[in-house]
């Protein structure tokens, strides 16, 4: 599954940069499983815990865009869109 920096954002940081419906889909396709609400803390934990290799490389591209600008939320969105949207594949975790 293709999904971008922006996307990955709320993932990562844990702040909501896109819609929650990316949230869903992202998180769904990572575990497997239709997630309701209350669970996706957990499925966020289970992706933090597990720290696939995508998850490092956007940790690290989001770390180096609030090294140059800080971190304040509305600029780091608008510069992700504007600048460095990069496409990310990621992969189901292995259960």
């Amino acid at each position: 599954m293709k999904v971008t920096l922006l996307e990955l954002f709320s993932i990562v940081d844990g702040r909501l940069s896109t819609k929650m419906d990316d949230v869903y889909r992202i998180l769904a396709h990572l575990t497997g499983y239709a997630l309701f609400t209350h669970q996706l803390p957990s499925a966020m934990d289970i992706v933090k815990e597990n720290k696939p290799q995508w998850f490092f490389e956007a940790e690290k591209e989001i770390n180096g865009i609030k090294a140059k600008i800080g971190n304040d939320f509305k600029a780091l969105v608008e510069f992700i869109k504007e600048n460095q949207n990069t496409i990310y594949e990621i992969e189901p975790l292995k259960k």
